[in-house]
């Protein structure tokens, strides 16, 4: 989904959250689509906020929480460590 955002917007990235999936979402991107009732937003952010805001979304691994972001345009390298949690 986030792929398909991303190329849309024609943004720099593009992140979405695990609350926006539909339980029926399938995992395959083309068939996925946004809930009927969301937008896209396109905002300015600084490195220091984009960071930010992907150390909070890993901050649970590896429970499950609906501000897990999805990506495109970045690879995000997370390290699990040994108690399981990640960083």
């Amino acid at each position: 989904l986030a792929d398909l955002i991303w190329r849309e917007a024609k943004s720099d990235v593009a992140l979405v959250p695990a609350a926006t999936f539909a339980s029926n979402v399938s995992s395959d991107s083309q068939k996925a689509v946004p809930l009927q009732d969301d937008s896209i937003v396109i905002v300015d952010v600084t490195g220091v906020q984009l960071q930010n805001a992907l150390i909070r979304s890993i901050s649970y691994v590896p429970k499950a929480f609906a501000g897990l972001l999805s990506t495109a345009g970045m690879s995000v390298l997370v390290n699990i460590g040994p108690d399981g949690r990640a960083r």
